[in-house]
């Protein structure tokens, strides 16, 4: 009896390390292909300049709603940015570095123009446009409660015996100023970062990882 023990002991030991072995070589290969991926952004990008982040200030802030009505986890609280002529080159290029086959630039055989016409798949629905997030799977109701602003005295609150306030708001001065919630203000993004979003979830959020950054200027560039 011992020996067949030993025997089924040793396969479940065998078995275990034939497991361990085949993550750590998937996770490696998951880790060759985020470092390629970084390398060859990386090279695409050298010397390409900044990217302007301009926000469509008309559009304010919101959650972004599905034909059913319901938020969109990872539409939950965004501003719209502006289609900006850097940030359009700059998804062409990524895309043309990463997928060549697909590549978001035509060429129009007669007058040799390039169409983007592709660039729209990668604005995902609801919102269908660039933007930016400042929270993933919030309550929509609260962005409400922070797009108004106003402000009381605190000592008004206190003689007529009302203490109460939002958690929106904070004290400064001896007044009390309600927290707004705005589009941020343009900028020009001078670095990249590229970030593992899987699992693609909001419970996957927490296991997202950065895998590198690399920078679209030089250091020192005084334009920047």
């Amino acid at each position: 009896v011992m020996p067949l023990l030993t025997s089924c002991n040793d396969n479940n030991n065998n078995g275990r390390e034939h497991s361990m072995k085949q993550e750590e070589e998937e996770e490696d290969v998951d880790e060759v292909a985020a470092k390629s991926v970084l390398m060859r952004l990386a090279c695409a990008f050298r010397n390409f300049g900044g990217v302007d982040c301009n926000f469509v200030k008309e559009r304010g802030v919101f959650a972004a709603r599905n034909d059913d009505g319901e938020v969109q986890w990872n539409q939950s609280c965004i501003s719209i940015m502006e289609r900006t002529g850097s940030l359009t080159k700059a998804m062409e290029l990524a895309e043309h570095a990463l997928l060549p086959k697909q590549s978001t630039t035509t060429q129009n055989n007669e007058s040799g123009e390039s169409s983007p016409h592709s660039l729209e798949r990668h604005f995902k629905p609801p919102a269908c446009e660039p933007h930016y997030s400042f929270v993933y799977g919030n309550d929509a109701d609260l962005i409400a409660s922070l797009l108004q602003p106003s402000s009381i005295s605190v000592g008004s609150q206190l003689s007529s015996g009302n203490r109460s306030s939002s958690p929106n708001d904070v004290s400064s001065g001896g007044r009390t100023k309600r927290l707004v919630l705005e589009c941020p203000p343009n900028f020009t993004s001078t670095e990249v970062a590229v970030v593992w979003t899987y699992p693609s979830s909001l419970e996957g959020v927490e296991q997202w990882r950065e895998i590198g950054r690399f920078r679209l200027v030089e250091r020192g560039t005084s334009k920047y």
